[in-house]
């Protein structure tokens, strides 16, 4: 598999199968349930209280696909004594999706080496490489106060077959406040095709091929009566153990979120939602950048859209008959190597 092969993708459900050729003709697996139990050396408790798990994020292992890790908001955490809110959770499979193991995150509150001391953990990304994968989530306590974090591992041929071997504990990336909260980040990552460079984390024994990883996330500031949007990108070239200060992509008194990244070769876009308030339409923009990502050209409009949103209804008046979860519309960007759709 050549070096451009950097997987990153998203799965609500996840039946993998063996590669197959173009002359064969595919047929659905069965369901696996990702949420399998703890691998062999873990001292985290399984989901015994058979708690949700959302918002999935899976990566493929470029040079083993049988290998397959989805990250998720995970909340068995509630379950566990002296953690009691949701974390994020990781989860491997080694045959293609057949079978799971699952565990925390490191850096939650009963983590006993690297625990953060925030009370949960949201929004996972997940973009794997030759040789190792780099897990992105925000965490914070419930006052807002947290900050955007990446937590590294190194793919091993492990006897108890747990796949990833955890690199220190979790790199912050940016810090909130309350009023400063980050949101909703994404996240991808690129090798340098012309570079025959490698990178080694400080206390590991593996070269990486060097590349790049880009994230991006909304920034948002001030207070309800005065909020205000940044979307902010950050770029490392160390595969995630240090990051350049951020480029801002756009800022506005109103809300954007949602950013969604890709890239063909070195041009990398942006693409995010805009909210309708009295001065906008809902939207969808772009922001690109053509020397992978250092600098962004001026954001534009794509297309103004009619989104179905729903807002979270609990059955209390005055629309006491209707129970919903919140659900916004966002965008999706994927790049071919040409094209972006």
């Amino acid at each position: 598999m050549d070096r451009k092969s950097v997987y990153f993708l998203a799965l609500v459900a996840v039946g993998l199968s063996g590669a197959v050729t173009a002359a064969e003709t595919i047929f659905p697996g069965r369901n696996s349930n990702v949420v399998g139990p703890p691998p062999a050396q873990s001292d985290v408790f399984g989901d015994t209280g058979y708690r949700q798990q959302n918002e999935p994020s899976c990566a493929v292992n470029p040079e083993n696909p049988s290998r397959v890790c989805c990250g998720f908001n995970d909340y068995r955490g509630i379950d566990i004594p002296g953690l009691g809110d949701a974390w994020q959770g990781i989860a491997c499979s080694l045959d293609g999706g057949d079978s799971w193991n699952s565990q925390l995150v490191e850096g939650s509150l009963i983590d006993p080496e690297n625990s953060l001391g925030l009370e949960f953990a949201a929004d996972p990304n997940l973009v794997a490489m030759p040789g190792g994968l780099v897990f992105n989530f925000i965490a914070a306590n419930r006052d807002q106060v947290g900050g955007l974090y990446v937590m590294r591992y190194l793919w091993r041929n492990k006897e108890d077959g747990w796949p990833l071997e955890p690199v220190g504990g979790p790199v912050l990336v940016s810090d909130g406040s309350r009023g400063r909260f980050i949101d909703k980040p994404h996240f991808h990552g690129f090798l340098d095709d012309a570079s025959n460079e490698t990178v080694r984390w400080a206390g590991t024994d593996r070269d990486l091929p060097a590349g790049t990883l880009g994230l991006s996330a909304a920034v948002f500031v001030g207070n309800d009566n005065n909020d205000g949007t940044k979307l902010l990108y950050w770029r490392s070239r160390d595969w995630g153990a240090t990051w350049e200060n951020p480029t801002k992509l756009s800022e506005s008194k109103g809300v954007n979120s949602g950013v969604n990244l890709a890239n063909n070769g070195d041009t990398v876009c942006a693409i995010w939602r805009r909210f309708d308030d009295t001065n906008e339409s809902s939207a969808i923009l772009k922001a690109c950048s053509s020397d992978r990502g250092a600098r962004f050209e001026k954001p534009r409009e794509i297309i103004d859209i009619c989104p179905f949103d729903l807002t979270t209804l609990n059955g209390t008046p005055p629309l006491d008959s209707f129970v919903s979860f919140r659900s916004n519309a966002f965008p999706v960007v994927a790049g071919d190597g040409s094209n972006f759709y």
